[in-house]
């Protein structure tokens, strides 16, 4: 269990297990995932802060705010940055609930706005 436990927090969570099923990103998935940090890494840092949020990322309520952005892509180093590595292993879990490229792909064009 140990590898499969990204978080390190001692259990298994449901993502992390289907991570360890079913891999990692194929080439294709993995383009748009570097496509939509790229967008957000405004200042090519290798992480996404919050000041590259402002201007990329609007808050609709309080509840999308910058902070549970962050909290969301789960900042495993709780640094308030998501790193390169934090933002792939956040995609490897979205991407097992996808069975094919043209699904992934529509998703993160829509969710990113990307081209």
């Amino acid at each position: 269990m140990g590898w499969m436990d990204k978080d390190k927090s001692g259990t298994l969570s449901f993502d992390e297990f289907l991570i360890g099923l079913r891999g990692g990103l194929n080439e294709t998935w993995m383009e748009y995932v570097w496509k939509a940090f790229d967008k957000f890494d405004k200042n090519d840092s290798g992480s996404v802060t919050f000041a590259d949020l402002e201007g990329v990322y609007t808050p609709v309520s309080e509840d999308a705010s910058f902070e549970k952005f962050i909290e969301a892509f789960g900042s495993l180093d709780y640094d308030n940055e998501i790193s390169w590595s934090e933002w792939v292993l956040h995609y490897c879990g979205v991407s097992a609930s996808f069975d094919n490229d043209e699904h992934f792909v529509l998703m993160m064009k829509n969710a990113w706005q990307l081209e």
